[in-house]
């Protein structure tokens, strides 16, 4: 997979609007279900900028409210989407999760912008997000200016029949593989929001819940041991000179009893082709 850098994307001048998830405080609800151990050290370790996002070109017209009920559908059916965190009294953390009719989506304009212009502000959209603080995903739409009908130049045929929708979600919700299930979802419920299929219909969706599955995990890594069988093949596999891969010298692999050494900044941004839709 490869990444194309958002100030590298060539994006439209237009009308810009910033999409963002509401729910009163009163509305959320504790949750008994577990955090990851991963989901924990991305809490412990992450730093700010740390998040996920694409760009989309959405074919069809813009319509507001179809695209507002899209989006709600969407965070609707990804249980994950409406759940966050906070400290209990031991300084621990608690789950809290807000069921779908309590969750808004808020749209802003924020103008008629350029080019450099829209470049320079969906990034601080969408930044946003972090870890610690709900919503751990925006949503931003870019409408691309209509042409100039004195311009000498020919307009490109479709550009009133398109728009640009993107997003940026924090880690915790969401990783590389989701992130691509997005792109054909989102569009069939806008696509079905503007045919005026009910709300019902939209939310309806066979799928499992990421919330589920951190709690079965959190249980799984409570049973494994620095001795243990599981963990015993991994470092028979890997072989006594391990290393964790991605890292520039590599993370010698230890057992859980050992100290863990300090967590490695992440590097800056670089650049990489356009080859696909951007993230930072």
């Amino acid at each position: 997979m490869e990444y194309t850098e958002l100030s590298a994307y060539d994006l439209p001048a237009g009308t810009v609007t910033s999409w963002t998830p509401r729910a009163d405080a009163g509305r959320w609800l504790q949750d008994p279900r577990e955090l990851s151990p991963g989901h924990e050290a991305h809490l412990r370790d992450s730093e700010p900028g740390s998040w996920i996002g694409s760009v989309l070109r959405v074919p069809g017209p813009y319509e507001p409210e179809p695209l507002r009920r899209a989006i709600h559908a969407w965070m609707s059916r990804h249980e994950v989407l409406r759940t966050t965190v906070t400290r209990d009294a031991g300084q621990g953390w608690r789950r809290v999760t807000a069921p779908a009719e309590a969750v808004a989506i808020r749209d802003l304009v924020v103008g008629d912008l350029t080019t450099d212009q829209v470049t320079a502000l969906l990034p601080s959209l969408l930044a946003d997000v972090s870890p610690t603080a709900w919503p751990h995903c925006v949503l931003a739409s870019v409408v691309p200016a209509a042409p100039d009908p004195d311009s000498d130049s020919d307009p490109e045929p479709e550009r009133a029949d398109h728009f640009v929708l993107a997003f940026g979600a924090d880690h915790s919700v969401m990783d590389a593989y989701s992130q691509l299930l997005w792109f054909e979802e989102i569009v069939s419920l806008y696509d079905a929001a503007r045919q005026g299929v009910p709300d019902a219909e939209l939310r309806t969706l066979e799928v499992g819940s990421h919330v589920d599955f951190s709690a079965e995990d959190r249980k799984l890594a409570m049973t494994l041991a620095a001795d243990g069988e599981p963990v015993r093949r991994w470092l028979d596999f890997l072989g006594p000179e391990a290393t964790f891969p991605g890292t520039a010298r590599g993370s010698p692999v230890r057992p859980a009893t050992t100290p863990r050494p300090p967590a490695r900044r992440r590097p800056g941004p670089t650049g990489s082709p356009p080859r696909t839709r951007p993230t930072t």
